[in-house]
């Protein structure tokens, strides 16, 4: 799943978090992230996770963030 930058603002107003919008930021609020389950590798390419995580839509080379507790 992708979400955009201020589909996301929008879900964290909704789900009652204080946040500046995107465009206070100087971000690009059409900028998209990707939503998915998968593994991350450490450098060595070990697994080092397992589950929920998110990367930058374009660019999925530059690593993803896990989106839950190990």
């Amino acid at each position: 799943m992708n979400l955009t930058i201020a589909q996301i603002y929008e879900l964290a107003l909704f789900s009652g978090l204080i946040c500046e919008p995107p465009t206070w930021s100087g971000i690009d609020a059409e900028t998209e992230l990707s939503i998915d389950t998968g593994l991350i590798h450490a450098d060595d390419g070990s697994p080092i996770y397992e589950g929920l995580r998110a990367c930058f839509a374009e660019y999925p080379e530059e690593g993803y963030i896990q989106l839950e507790e190990c």
